[in-house]
């Protein structure tokens, strides 16, 4: 039972840590390291691995229970404007290999239809870069950046600069390109 323990706090502290540190996509490599240390708890001890696996185990189950549940959990009782962007922003990292690009998209288009400047942000952004299958526009990135610019957002007043001046510069480079 010590060696279970012992395994547990260790895998624990192993996963806060590179949680921490929002290492999300190695949660295969982290229950490697927890089934691990925890066996080798385990062999210190001298118990079975039995004992030392189950606590590994536990690890993972409580790594799911942050990334995975809890953003169903969030996604389920959003309400308001930051919950809608709370929630999508952890469906599109969940666990990082199990992203909900369709949900999350869904929850952020909320929160920006509540001008909510944050998810307009994120919004532009996808606009911009055509990240989770959005189509890239920049003349709609621009736009929604203008729009968290007017309430107030100070990243989205530089993101709307940069475009523009991104525009403008390959606007003269096709320009000197057609003559």
């Amino acid at each position: 039972m010590k060696a279970a323990l012992a395994g547990l706090f260790i895998g624990c502290a192993i996963s806060l840590y590179l949680s921490m540190l929002h290492l999300y996509s190695v949660w295969l490599p982290l229950t490697a390291i927890c089934v691990i240390v925890c066996g080798g708890i385990g062999l210190l001890f001298r118990q079975s691995f039995r004992s030392s696996a189950i606590a590994a185990g536990t690890c993972l189950l409580l790594y799911f229970s942050y990334f995975w549940i809890w953003p169903e959990v969030v996604s389920s009782t959003a309400s308001s404007p930051q919950s809608h962007f709370r929630a999508g922003e952890l469906m599109e990292t969940r666990a990082q290999f199990f992203p909900d690009w369709p949900r999350a998209l869904q929850h952020l288009t909320l929160a920006a239809d509540a001008e909510y400047p944050p998810a307009l942000c994120a919004i532009a952004e996808f606009h911009h870069t055509g990240y989770m299958g959005v189509r890239k526009d920049i003349s709609l990135a621009i736009a929604t950046y203008q729009r968290a610019a007017n309430l107030g957002d100070a990243g989205a007043l530089r993101a709307v600069k940069h475009l523009d001046a991104i525009r403008k510069i390959e606007g003269e480079q096709a320009a000197s390109s057609n003559h």
